[in-house]
């Protein structure tokens, strides 16, 4: 049995995301992907001021096998999308930066609900099926009162690959972290994209209790 768990921290300074790593270390054993609850098959809606979007996404997998974790579509996704349906103050009018972006549930969420500025991350091999759900979705729900959004290759264990901007108001992610060894350089990405005092991070990952 499981559950999600939804971490939203205002990253007033280092030692935040250092009690964060902590925390996340102390319970890697709770760490988990055991499969999805949700089925895309219908979409999802996501509905702000009584106007509701709703997203078509396109996973990718050959003859029934995935072929990357980034390729698919995992429930922390839905869950923070949903949440965030109920608390579109999060987001409206704020410049977001989406961490493990996979698919482009949660980026597109936040676009949708009014967000000024999305960026949506990911490695190079999810980035063409991510920009396709991208330019899918804004095709399909067009809007020209919404902000920019973008999608960018960043490599947690790249320094080099990492936005030049640190005036992201919210970073976002949701099941990326289901193996230990993804903390730290994880938490090295979150570190270098922060502006503490500023920046709030907001993470939903899968739980095992047992």
């Amino acid at each position: 049995e499981g559950g999600y768990r939804l971490m939203e921290l205002l990253l007033l300074s280092s030692s935040v995301i250092r009690l964060s790593v902590r925390f996340l270390h102390e319970n890697s054993d709770k760490l988990a992907i055991k499969g999805r609850a949700f089925s895309l098959d219908q979409g999802l809606n996501i509905s702000l001021d009584k106007v509701i979007y709703h997203l078509s996404i396109k996973e990718v997998s050959e003859g029934g096998a995935m072929k990357g974790t980034g390729l698919v579509s995992w429930d922390g996704a839905i869950v923070l999308a949903k949440y965030l349906e109920s608390r579109p103050d999060l987001v409206k009018g704020k410049r977001v930066l989406e961490l493990g972006s996979g698919t482009g549930i949660v980026g597109l969420a936040t676009h949708f609900l009014g967000a000024s500025s999305v960026v949506l991350s990911d490695l190079t091999y999810a980035l063409q099926n991510l920009e396709d759900n991208v330019q899918h979705n804004l095709q399909k729900n067009r809007r020209t009162d919404i902000g920019d959004i973008s999608v960018q290759m960043i490599d947690w264990s790249d320094q080099s690959t990492y936005p030049t901007s640190h005036s992201w108001d919210v970073i976002v992610g949701s099941d990326i972290v289901w193996l230990e060894d993804l903390v730290p350089p994880l938490v090295r990405t979150i570190s270098a994209c922060a502006e503490f005092g500023r920046t709030v991070l907001l993470i939903a990952h899968q739980v095992s209790y047992l």
